[in-house]
């Protein structure tokens, strides 16, 4: 085959072209970092790092959320605790009101208890910003009425993404910590009265007292335990021994919730943290991956940008050389010399 001027001048242009195509190549992989500089660079590589990157986006996402969970369960922890001591205080009040005949000071042992009422209504409103911890999905309405006491928010649990197929409670219903409902329950009290508690609508527990005929002696009704409390306050005032001694078995049964709900966050603040402390690992682990798949080794990079540059400054020498004389000949030809 005839070797023409032309097919040398382009077979010069071409090789000074990838050759310098190459080392801006190294350079740009120097500069940046990384291997893969385009998807065409390594196909199977560019989609196993973007696989990678999803992840490690998706655990940052759940670390997140963690964090805004664990935050909002120890909001939650710290109220409910409050309200253990409370309910302790409380509850040792009753049995000092059960176990005499007539308080020495009524008024003033019915004031501590009011409040004390007033403590759990606080601690059942609690909020982080304007977000009420303890409302369910009602997260802007204050949970518990002042005066009444009434419940106003729902049963609601928010549940958020903290893994892979995994969601973890973000609040707890005040319906599920201040209140309880009863199985049917009977029990007797000093004066040879029968209690019998049984459940109304929602949260709310119906109190009936009867004497030893089985006539109607005294009902009452409540929905939560600051209820229970104002009740108490009053039952004190009046020394309504009747009505205190009904009052105790609710209050063993509300401690009994608080105790329960306490017990459950810390089952799950502990969850969080396990679960925190398995997607660093496994975020770590992808990172290590990805760099491996796409970080370029820039000591290597620093010897190929060196030889790539040494063939290039080879292939300039060499083109100067042979392309004049190729130009010459071509010309000669031309004019037929």
């Amino acid at each position: 085959m005839r070797i023409t001027t032309s097919m040398i001048y382009n077979q010069a242009l071409a090789g000074i072209q990838n050759g310098e195509t190459n080392q801006a190549n190294l350079t740009q992989q120097l500069a940046t970092g990384l291997k893969i500089l385009e998807p065409s660079d390594d196909v199977m590589g560019t989609v196993r790092a973007m696989d990678y990157q999803v992840d490690i986006n998706s655990n940052n996402q759940y670390e997140t959320n963690i964090t805004n969970v664990t935050n909002s369960l120890n909001q939650t922890y710290t109220a409910i605790t409050s309200v253990s001591g409370t309910l302790s205080t409380i509850i040792g009040i009753l049995n000092n009101a059960t176990s005499s005949t007539n308080l020495a000071t009524p008024q003033v042992t019915s004031g501590e208890v009011a409040q004390l009422r007033d403590q759990l209504l606080g601690f059942a409103n609690t909020r982080i910003g304007n977000t009420y911890l303890f409302s369910g999905f009602q997260t802007n309405t204050q949970p518990y009425a002042a005066g009444t006491y009434d419940y106003q928010g729902d049963g609601g649990i928010v549940k958020v993404p903290t893994g892979k197929g995994v969601s973890t409670a973000s609040n707890v219903p005040g319906s599920s910590v201040f209140s309880y409902t009863p199985a049917a329950y009977t029990t007797q009290i000093p004066g040879g009265l029968t209690v019998s508690y049984t459940a109304g609508a929602g949260t709310t527990v119906n109190v009936n007292i009867t004497d030893a005929a089985n006539n109607p002696v005294k009902s009452f009704s409540f929905s939560n335990v600051i209820q229970m409390t104002d009740l108490l306050s009053t039952a004190i005032a009046n020394n309504d021994t009747t009505t205190i001694e009904a009052l105790a078995y609710p209050f063993s049964q509300i401690q009994n919730q608080v105790s329960s709900v306490q017990a459950d966050l810390g089952a799950s603040l502990s969850g969080l943290q396990n679960q925190s402390t398995t997607l660093t690992q496994s975020t770590t682990n992808m990172q290590n991956s990805l760099s491996t798949l796409q970080d370029a080794d820039t000591a290597t990079l620093g010897v190929e940008i060196q030889q790539a540059n040494t063939a290039l400054q080879a292939l300039y020498s060499a083109s100067a050389e042979i392309l004049p004389m190729s130009l010459f000949s071509f010309l000669q030809s031309s004019s037929g010399g």
